[in-house]
């Protein structure tokens, strides 16, 4: 029961995301008037990627990533970093008790429910890495070392 509420959860909030509006507006059928799309019939799902879902190795996030800024909403530290290839990406860091570390289950919510049909987000899983230039930080201080090493995470386009 929990991990269906949290399936949920994530769902509706994925929906309201604004980073992920791209993937949520279609032409209507009358003219071009956009509207709002939650859920596409995803068609056999036997055939779905699981390990990639909606992302694609192509681009997935390259080092060096550079501090962009830090975001200090929700119950996790997270920042925004550049890759090699110019894309920001969001990193979400793992809680410091395994208890609270939600970083694989997001990543695996997001693959379930696009295998089903809803439009998610692409999510990644980056193992390690070095953020350059992370300077006055505050909530994701404990989680970027004094030279700018990280343990796994999360990233998100």
């Amino acid at each position: 029961m929990k991990c269906l509420l949290t399936l949920t959860v994530l769902l509706v909030l994925g929906a309201q995301h604004a980073s992920g509006a791209r993937h949520w507006l279609e032409r209507g059928t009358e003219g071009s008037v956009p509207h709002r799309v939650l859920w596409r019939d995803p068609g056999p799902i036997g055939g779905k990627d699981l390990y990639w879902g909606p992302a694609d190795a192509a681009r997935v996030p390259r080092p060096p990533f550079t501090f962009v800024k830090e975001d200090t909403g929700g119950t996790k530290p997270k920042v925004a970093v550049t890759d090699a290839n110019g894309s920001t990406w969001n990193v979400k860091f793992s809680g410091e008790s395994p208890r609270n570390n939600e970083v694989h289950a997001e990543i695996a919510a997001t693959r379930l429910a696009w295998a089903l049909g809803y439009l998610v987000e692409e999510h990644y899983y980056v193992g390690e890495g070095v953020i350059e230039n992370a300077k006055g930080l505050r909530r994701a201080a404990g989680s970027i070392g004094t030279d700018g090493a990280i343990p796994g995470g999360a990233v998100r386009a």
